[in-house]
Formats: C-alpha cells, sequence, structure tokens
C-alpha cells in the first residue's frame, strides 16, 4: 500500500511539474516577443548623414528592383520626410535622407 501511494505521489509530483514547466515557457516566449517589439518601436532618429532608405536598381535598365528603409534609425515624422537625395552607382541604388517636411523638391518619398 505504502508503494501505491509513493507512485500515486511521483505522478502527481510528476505531472505538476509538467504543467508548470509549460507555463513558464510560454511566458518566457511571450515576454521576448514583447521586448523584440518594444525595440522595433524605440528605433534612433537618423542623423543628417544617415540614409533613412535605399532604392536598389538594376544597373543595366535603372528598372526598380526593391526599396529599403534604413532599420537602425527613422525619420521624425512630425517634421521630417525619407526623400532622395542621391543615386550611388557603386551601389545601383538611390540613397534618400530625412530632410525638412518643408523641403519642396524630389517628390519621391521613401
Amino acid at each position: 500500500m505504502s508503494q501505491h501511494r509513493l507512485a500515486v505521489a511521483f505522478f502527481t509530483l510528476l505531472v505538476i511539474v509538467h504543467c508548470c514547466h509549460g507555463r513558464s515557457h510560454f511566458k518566457r516566449q511571450s515576454t521576448s516577443a514583447a521586448a523584440a517589439s518594444s525595440r522595433a518601436d524605440h528605433v534612433s532618429l537618423c542623423q543628417s548623414t544617415d540614409p533613412c532608405g535605399w532604392v536598389v536598381y538594376d544597373p543595366a535598365t535603372r528598372r526598380i528592383v526593391e526599396s529599403r528603409k534604413n532599420p537602425a534609425c527613422r525619420c521624425d515624422k512630425e517634421h521630417q520626410r525619407c526623400l532622395m537625395t542621391q543615386t550611388d552607382v557603386s551601389i545601383s541604388a538611390y540613397v534618400y535622407r530625412c530632410l525638412p517636411a518643408t523641403t519642396s523638391g524630389n517628390a519621391n518619398n521613401l
């Protein structure tokens, strides 16, 4: 009889450990996902020398292949726009930088 009680207690302990372990693992996953989302919301503002994006083109035809925003920084949405400032033939891309929102000129914003 005592072996039966010991087996039941051991089985109960295993069930409790398994249930608790699953919950803490899920909590760790959702916490790390929230932290990654929080980091994405806190990207720094681009400095005047930092590109805010690039539009890559085919060097033979100049057809646009893709556009990419700079993942490391962004423009101040209230005061700036990401506008094309130059063509960099060495990387076959149009380079975009943050300029004051009042800047007129090239309407190709990224």
